[in-house]
């Protein structure tokens, strides 16, 4: 594969640095490249292995589905795309897998925290938190930015159209969360006040899920 390759140049790079006595600029400017070369390659092989997570297009639709490796896959890609002045805190236990479809989960999950990192703007804070109460996975996702009126709490996992410059667009984002959590018999909550921040709630069933037939 590309990344292979650049692995294999990477790791003969490195051995014929090791055996260069040239010492002083040159050998310094040498061990830096590959210092910072590896390092990219490990953060390329990190997003490819968080997307193919993601989207699972090789695996069955309908499986066993690990809530935290979907969580931790999202925020992988997302990262990129975090304005620095925004810290991105984790608090995710282990819990029982549950069945249905990961890749639309992971699809909401997605949505849910786009959301709260752009609540948040250029600095902030986002809790992304999974547990186990009872006999349901609880997900949080928590910022401290502008809130939501009760007004727009009314529709906000509607379809909504939007502007970007001078086009129109449909958005999806909050109404596909909605309808992909209820289609795994669970529900979104929404705890938020204007200028106080959000907490959005997942409680998804883990007992009995696989004995039933979804709609």
């Amino acid at each position: 594969t590309p990344l292979g390759v650049i692995r294999s140049n990477l790791s003969l790079l490195e051995r014929s640095v090791q055996r260069l006595e040239v010492g002083g600029t040159v050998e310094r400017a040498l061990r830096a490249i590959v210092e910072t070369t590896s390092g990219a390659t490990e953060r390329i092989d990190q997003l490819i292995t968080s997307l193919r997570r993601f989207v699972r297009l090789d695996e069955a639709a309908y499986q066993q589905v690990d809530l935290v490796q979907g969580l931790q896959s999202a925020l992988t890609l997302l990262a990129p795309s975090v304005p620095a002045g925004v810290t991105i805190e984790r608090r995710l236990e282990d819990v029982p897998e549950l069945v249905g479809w990961p890749s639309e989960l992971n699809q909401a999950f997605m949505a849910l925290l786009k959301n709260a990192i752009q609540a948040v703007g250029s600095h902030g804070r986002v809790v992304v938190s999974c547990e186990r109460v009872g006999g349901h996975a609880l997900i949080r996702i928590e910022d401290d930015g502008v809130g939501i009126s009760e007004e727009a709490k009314a529709s906000l996992f509607e379809l909504k159209l939007g502007e970007q410059g001078r086009r129109i667009h449909l958005r999806l984002g909050l109404a596909t969360a909605a309808a992909v959590v209820r289609k795994h018999r669970g529900v979104i909550e929404v705890d938020s006040q204007p200028g106080e921040g959000s907490t959005f709630t997942v409680r998804l069933p883990l007992v009995g899920t696989e004995d039933t037939a979804f709609a």
